[in-house]
């Protein structure tokens, strides 16, 4: 893994980081896309492993997340306005900037609010706007990772209590309400727990590691949920589907255990909307007794070997 930087679009003094696995003459580029309150480096042992089937991976730490985070100042804090834009339009900016150099078909691999930014970016990638650099590459597939899909009422009152707490709690403090109906609702699935995070995996050693780690499980800010939301309020849009090929290939992965995919129920629901857009090319697989975390779990090798196989498809090796 190599650790890199480069200058944030809108910022001349803040970086954006970024981690590659390179390898030669890589037949597939995957690029993942963390979720909330973790970072890219967790990703390390899942990137190594697609490198032996001859995948080059890169990843990046979001602002608010990870190296950006912590070098800007604003861990758990995406930006005081329009922080969702931001992060997306980063994403887009550094895929543009790595793809002069990695020259096979990219695959975004999103987890959880990764899910919903590759969406996103893929939304906008037929569209102009003075906020990105030139489209120089094209997306070849998308693997949604720990992902789901509710209705537009679910999403619309999500809206109205994040903006309700962000005028009570101040846009850079988190809330301990938002708190309580996210993350302690999805472990609360599992009572009695060993730790807050149990949702997560049922590998206790991942779920230590995420525990202990300074850079992981905390809570984000309401300005940051407020947008998060509008973000997916936006995405879920129709007509914004319209902007990408329906021969995308899309696969949904996620454990039958997940609490943020309702234990598959709202994973399944995703790819009906989905397929509903006329999608041609769309999977899902739920795994047995998995959590939220797949590429952390005790059968994280299936895993692994699951996604390499649907990545065949893109002429590489198992």
């Amino acid at each position: 893994m190599l650790e890199h930087s480069t200058p944030l679009i809108d910022s001349a003094t803040n970086s954006h980081h970024f981690y590659t696995w390179p390898i030669n003459s890589p037949k597939v580029w995957v690029h993942i896309i963390h979720g909330m309150s973790e970072h890219a480096k967790r990703y390390d042992e899942f990137a190594t492993g697609l490198n032996k089937a001859g995948v080059t991976v890169t990843a990046d730490d979001h602002r608010g997340h990870g190296a950006t985070g912590v070098k800007m100042n604003s861990l758990l804090h995406l930006s005081d306005k329009d922080g969702w834009n931001k992060i997306v339009v980063d994403q887009i900016n550094l895929l543009s900037e790595l793809s002069s150099t990695i020259k096979c078909p990219l695959i975004l691999f999103g987890h959880s609010m990764g899910s919903y930014m590759a969406l996103d970016i893929c939304q906008r990638l037929s569209n102009t706007g003075k906020e990105k650099k030139e489209d120089n590459f094209e997306i070849s597939g998308l693997i949604l990772s720990g992902s789901g899909y509710e209705n537009k009422l679910f999403y619309q009152i999500n809206k109205l209590i994040t903006k309700l707490e962000l005028i009570r709690c101040g846009k850079r403090n988190s809330s301990a309400l938002i708190q309580k109906l996210t993350f302690k609702s999805f472990n609360a699935q599992f009572s009695p727990t060993r730790t807050e995070n149990d949702w997560l995996s049922t590998d206790k050693a991942q779920v230590d590691k995420y525990t202990k780690d300074p850079l992981c499980g905390g809570a984000l800010s309401t300005q940051s949920w407020f947008d998060f939301i509008s973000g997916i309020i936006r995405i879920f849009d129709r007509k914004n589907f319209n902007n990408i090929s329906k021969d995308l290939p899309i696969y949904f992965v996620s454990g039958n255990q997940d609490p943020v995919g309702k234990n598959g129920k709202s994973v399944v629901n995703f790819r009906q909307f989905i397929e509903k857009q006329r999608f041609n090319s769309v999977d899902i697989r739920l795994f047995e007794g998995c959590r939220h975390e797949l590429v952390n779990e005790k059968k994280r090798e299936q895993v692994y070997k699951d996604i390499k196989a649907w990545l065949t498809k893109f002429s590489i090796e198992t």
